[in-house]
């Protein structure tokens, strides 16, 4: 819905999976774009792409008339106030670390070896997810505010 608005730009095109139909979590949809890959995995995006809001306007007819008409300001600005006090970034970041070491290097070296030729196995070291997660986060911050909306 609109709520997803800010998560979706905060993180790219995510989808929601369950494996015991009780625990979601979110998970990257095709990878397309998320974190900041480009779709085939040939390079990133960037975290500091300032022109994300307007590029998710430009593809979507319907949000961009709301947008630019000014309906759903309270709402985007409400729904990013909301997440971010529950996924403030250093505690998206912590999560991300976790999940990151439970799966363990070995596991990603081993990955590695076995697709050799994947595009995008040299493109996404944790680091540059950690910062990416930071950036999206401060980028947000400033979308979602009056100041900011009021100029679109």
């Amino acid at each position: 819905g609109l709520a997803g608005v800010p998560y979706a730009l905060l993180t790219g095109i995510f989808a929601g999976a369950t494996w015991d139909g009780v625990k979601w979590n979110a998970v990257m949809y095709d990878h397309d774009l998320a974190w900041g890959m480009i779709w085939d995995g040939s390079g990133l995006t960037g975290a500091d792409r300032n022109d994300a809001l307007q590029s998710y306007m430009n593809r979507n007819k319907l949000v961009s008339r709301l947008i630019h008409l000014h309906i759903i300001d309270d709402l985007l600005i409400d729904s990013f106030n909301k997440f971010s006090q529950v996924h403030n970034w250093p505690s998206i970041q912590q999560r991300f670390r976790q999940y990151y070491y439970w799966i363990g290097e070995s596991n990603y070296l081993n990955d590695k070896a076995l697709w050799p030729k994947m595009p995008g196995q040299d493109w996404m070291p944790a680091s540059y997810v950690l910062d990416y997660i930071r950036v999206r986060m401060e980028l947000c911050a400033k979308w979602f505010t009056q100041n900011y909306l009021a100029k679109l």
